[in-house]
């Protein structure tokens, strides 16, 4: 009788290992098949955002002798970073000569460092003839690392013109002072033709930089119609064309998001499946490139019609010799779209006051709350500008 038992034990269990053997092996060939579709999955879909890009990157083809880029790489062959982190432009230098005008005397030091540069500024001025820029789409690690390696040059190189402009203005030498900013202008300009939202916020950190020095020109310069003209020509479109200028840079970071997630930077090669999905997750959660670059598009748009209008109130200053009453004196002179804030589809602020004029922005939330950022308040002020000298001694006057 207990053998009988013992043998049925022994034969129930065999039972149990085969079935747990089955469903084992059942598992495993699923699991195997899973992962052979995710893998050609991700393949095809590395494989095809891979002919996309290079589709991408045929289209935007062009000449050599169009391509403001041949003279950037040229520039960036010859980059010293080093010579643009001495010590004298960390400090008082630093925090003045790129945001207002300054004269070699005051910073002698700065004065001949602008001269042991001269050669970049008559390069940047070249690239600046050329309306297109075609720079590769960084895929790879290498080009990535290529892609930070120009940004921060494009970066040092920005400031060098700010304050090279700065120093003409300084001097008198306004035509030369303007056509650096107009420069700075241009090279924002290329960098909105990249296909990279990296490159357009780039670009507007260079633009925003033009435009802010050359509203002071406007408003506290001698600022001449010829003068005038220059700025209005140099100013981007003030359209809003947000669905056709982002779609194919939104279709590129996807695409390029692909190549890299296959490719797989070698700091996460280290990393366990659920640290992974961590970091996926964070990646998500935090980065929206859509909406990053939404709200740099208009931060930008807006500014570019703020100057507009700078532009038509400094003309109609020089032809009556006073800043006008309200924005109606100056409106038959510029089109609708232009009056119209793009954050908010209202209209700018514009008052007069007893030493000149204020003009800005009330604002996603489009309250009027006196111009103010902060505390809950988001106008944004244009004139006087922002965390300027001028500011502060327009708000002691009014005091």
């Amino acid at each position: 009788m207990g053998r009988q038992r013992a043998r049925q034990r022994k034969a129930g269990m065999k039972k149990r290992v085969r079935k747990w053997a089955w469903c084992a092996s059942v598992f495993l060939i699923i699991a195997l098949i899973a992962w052979g579709l995710f893998w050609v999955r991700d393949e095809w879909q590395f494989r095809r955002a891979g002919k996309r890009l290079a589709a991408i990157e045929a289209e935007r083809a062009i000449p050599d002798a169009e391509n403001a880029a041949i003279i950037y790489d040229e520039l960036l062959a010859s980059h010293d970073p080093d010579s643009f982190s001495v010590g004298f432009l960390n400090f008082q230098a630093d925090n003045s000569t790129t945001k207002e005008p300054w004269a070699s005397e005051d910073y002698p030091e700065l004065a001949k460092w602008l001269k042991g540069h001269e050669g970049t500024l008559l390069k940047l001025l070249e690239a600046s003839r050329k309306e297109k820029c075609r720079l590769p789409i960084s895929i790879n690690l290498q080009e990535m690392a290529d892609m930070t390696e120009r940004l921060s040059a494009a970066r040092q190189w920005a400031f060098l013109l700010a304050r090279a402009a700065n120093n003409d203005l300084g001097e008198g030498r306004i035509e030369a002072g303007l056509e650096k900013y107009v420069c700075l202008t241009q090279m924002a300009k290329h960098m909105y033709q990249q296909p990279l939202i990296i490159d357009f916020l780039v670009g507007a950190a260079m633009e925003g930089l033009s435009l802010n020095r050359m509203a002071c020109f406007m408003v506290e310069g001698d600022a001449r119609e010829v003068h005038l003209d220059m700025i209005e020509t140099a100013l981007a479109s003030t359209k809003d064309n947000w669905s056709e200028d982002s779609s194919i840079v939104l279709e590129v970071e996807r695409l390029v998001e692909k190549r890299r997630a296959k490719l797989g930077p070698p700091a996460e090669t280290h990393l366990n499946l659920i640290e992974r999905l961590r970091l996926w997750w964070r990646n998500f959660r935090d980065r929206d490139p859509s909406e990053t670059m939404h709200r740099a598009y208009f931060l930008v748009l807006r500014a570019r019609r703020a100057s507009r209008i700078l532009v038509a109130l400094r003309r109609h200053k020089n032809k009556t010799g006073e800043w006008p009453q309200s924005l109606d004196a100056i409106r038959p002179s510029l089109s609708e779209e232009i009056l119209v804030d793009p954050f908010n589809d209202g209209s700018f602020v514009y008052l007069l006051t007893s030493d000149g004029f204020r003009l800005y922005s009330k604002g996603e939330n489009d309250i009027d709350e006196d111009g103010k950022y902060g505390a809950g308040a988001d106008d944004y002020s244009f004139w006087p500008p922002r965390s300027s000298r001028t500011q502060k001694r327009n708000e002691d006057a009014r005091e």
